[in-house]
């Protein structure tokens, strides 16, 4: 059944041959995709994905081989791919209305690539361009894709997510023997399907950016170094500053933008000072990842971008926090109520807590903080993202002559390939060098530049 020839008109409930409601695709998919909101595959199923079931071998060794392919599996790695292979799976049940094949023929999946990179111009006027509009309906039904706000355009996936989704389904096909000789993404048109819309797609998003002004490549543009962090701190501060509250004031005391300041402060304070959190590491700090100690508390790191669950077990990663931030925490958990569970929750207009926050959540609080706080204007907020704070963090510890070695214990970063930069551009500006011609105008001032 090709997707692309189905009447525009026919909706998710019309479709033939699928079996219950669309809510209960996702449900109905193999156990191998199981959502991942559930946490990470159960090592029952992985297991079975990486045995070969026609493996003609003496049980003890198929057992061993199999066993040792699952333990080479990070965490991690486990959810991403079955993350990616229930979104296929979805994405393949919506256009097809039958489950994903195995092999997967490369015809699908160069319809998979057409449906996700395409030209957001050509696709105004030519409503067959990309993905149909249908399939991406039945998507968002489902929840495999972000719905749309009203007035807003569907948009095209990046190139890095096609690429990166296609190669979890390329590891599933070399995890089974007998899919191995089939993999698609071996066939040579599903290469070159690949490589030629990517780059089409890069050189769109490129222009679009030129357009508009944007400047894409780095994850933030500004590193929030420590005038910056002190500066956002004031202005959610200034939110305090109303006669007869303070720190200390009971929820019920505090307005719903007084309440959100205190979070908003403590949340910056905790992701700059303990050494440049992710956002997502921020978004999902717990209470029992906090140990007190005298001025503060030591923060267990627990799963991370570069530490999955075995390394957590293995040596569990602590970073302090101390002093201010500590304190701003305090003050956070005590006003909102919090003593066990998510550090910080989402805000009613009421200022009513609820329930965790998203990684989104704490990129939008750094903008408008660092808008309220001069860092940027608002025309220009694109230019800082949460990714300031990891990235201020690591420049201002360069800056004050802190050891890589010191400022990595705390950033947990992995290589120092990841850092070095930071330092290599301190020591540009610290090149003496670059005083020559101050100190041959002026040898006092050339030596007071020359030593900061």
């Amino acid at each position: 059944m090709d997707p692309n020839k189905l009447p525009a008109h026919e909706t998710m409930a019309d479709r033939p041959g699928r079996a219950g409601t669309p809510s209960d695709v996702v449900d109905n998919l193999s156990d191998a995709w199981s959502d991942s909101s559930q946490g990470l595959i159960a090592q029952s199923t992985l297991k079975r994905v990486c045995l070969d079931d026609d493996l003609e071998l003496d049980p003890s060794v198929e057992e061993t081989l199999g066993h040792m392919r699952f333990r080479g599996v990070k965490e991690n790695t486990a959810r991403a791919i079955a993350s990616d292979l229930r979104y296929i799976a979805g994405w393949h049940f919506t256009a097809y209305a039958k489950a994903l094949p195995m092999p997967t023929p490369a015809s699908v999946v160069q319809t998979f690539i057409a449906h996700h990179l395409w030209d957001p111009a050509i696709k105004q006027t030519n409503p067959a361009h990309g993905m149909p509009d249908w399939i991406a309906d039945g998507m968002e039904q489902l929840g495999l894709k972000r719905r749309p706000a009203p007035g807003e355009q569907r948009r095209p996936a990046s190139p890095s997510t096609v690429k990166r989704r296609l190669a979890s389904l390329s590891t599933w096909h070399r995890w089974h023997r007998d899919l191995r000789a089939a993999n698609p993404l071996d066939d040579p048109d599903v290469k070159a399907a690949l490589a030629d819309s990517a780059r089409g797609a890069a050189t769109i998003r490129n222009e679009t950016a030129a357009s508009v002004g944007s400047r894409r490549g780095k994850k933030s543009e500004i590193a929030i170094v420590a005038d910056h962090i002190t500066a956002m701190v004031a202005a959610c501060e200034a939110a305090l500053e109303v006669p007869g509250t303070d720190d200390s004031d009971t929820r019920a005391e505090l307005t719903s933008d007084q309440l959100r300041a205190l979070r908003d402060r403590a949340l910056l304070l905790y992701g700059w000072a303990s050494g440049g959190r992710r956002r997502s590491e921020i978004a999902n700090l717990r209470m029992d990842q906090l140990q007190p100690v005298e001025g503060g508390y030591l923060v267990s790191l627990g799963i991370t971008k570069t530490r999955d669950a075995s390394a957590s077990e293995r040596e569990d990663k602590l970073v302090p926090l101390m002093g201010w931030a500590a304190q701003a925490l305090d003050a956070w958990c005590q006003a909102a109520r919090i003593n066990q569970g998510r550090v910080f929750r989402s805000l009613g207009q009421s200022g009513r807590v609820s329930g965790k926050i998203s990684d989104k959540t704490v990129n939008r609080v750094v903008k408008r903080r660092a808008v309220e706080a001069g860092v940027v204007d608002a025309d220009s907020a694109d230019r800082i993202s949460a990714h300031g704070l990891r990235a201020g963090f690591l420049t201002e510890a360069a800056r004050q002559n802190i050891t890589m070695i010191d400022a990595m214990q705390m950033s947990d970063h992995a290589s120092e390939r990841s850092v070095v930069g930071y330092w290599q551009a301190q020591q540009v500006l610290r090149n003496p060098a670059g005083g020559l011609l101050d100190r041959a105008r002026d040898p006092a001032a050339g030596a007071r530049s020359s030593n900061p």
